[in-house]
């Protein structure tokens, strides 16, 4: 076994792992500008997308961090429920989560991590995919 490949293709992974952390960690950042409404209405389109595609058939609670819950866009919660369908319906938790970015879905005794942590967490291979063939073309 050739120990030289194998430690440069672990140093590779640790670049992709480094990279991804880095984004994620990022991605507060990006979206916290208040004085951005385009930021703020991007990340509130961001949750709307996570929450569509997680979101059960059911009634649930929508929980988000402190700082977003301070700036939930007018029409948001209106909006995702009529995307929502009849079937699902979520109402606004006075309650924060203690997360990022993203939300919480809560059905009763049950919560559905929909955080960017959480999502890029169940991505990770696939991100891995992409971020190496964007370091290593």
């Amino acid at each position: 076994i050739d120990v030289s490949a194998f430690e440069s293709i672990t140093m590779d992974q640790n670049r992709v792992d480094m990279t991804i952390a880095y984004v994620i960690s990022r991605l507060p950042q990006f979206f916290s500008e208040e004085n951005d409404p385009a930021r703020t209405t991007y990340e509130f389109d961001a949750v709307k997308q996570v929450v569509l595609k997680n979101a059960a058939p059911k009634t649930g609670v929508l929980r988000l961090n402190a700082k977003d819950l301070a700036r939930v866009p007018s029409g948001f919660l209106d909006d995702l429920n009529a995307a929502l369908g009849a079937d699902r319906e979520l109402t606004l938790d006075d309650k924060t989560a203690n997360i990022r970015g993203g939300a919480i879905i809560i059905y009763g005794e049950i919560e559905e991590n929909c955080s960017f942590d959480a999502i890029a967490a169940s991505m990770k291979d696939e991100l891995r995919d992409k971020v190496a063939g964007l370091l290593f073309e």
